[in-house]
């Protein structure tokens, strides 16, 4: 299907998710994110109760 065929069903309102393979849908941001939970973060933590 066109990108142009696509974004007049999706202005019509219409279910387009049948169009996307969502088994395979990631989340860039949340793959970037890492947690560093040193001493000075585990630290800081305790002080905060």
């Amino acid at each position: 299907m066109k990108a142009k065929d696509l974004d007049k069903k999706f202005d019509e309102g219409k279910d387009i998710s049948k169009y996307f393979d969502l088994s395979k849908m990631r989340h860039p941001k949340k793959e970037q994110q890492q947690n560093y939970l040193g001493p000075e973060t585990l630290r800081a933590r305790q002080n905060d109760f």
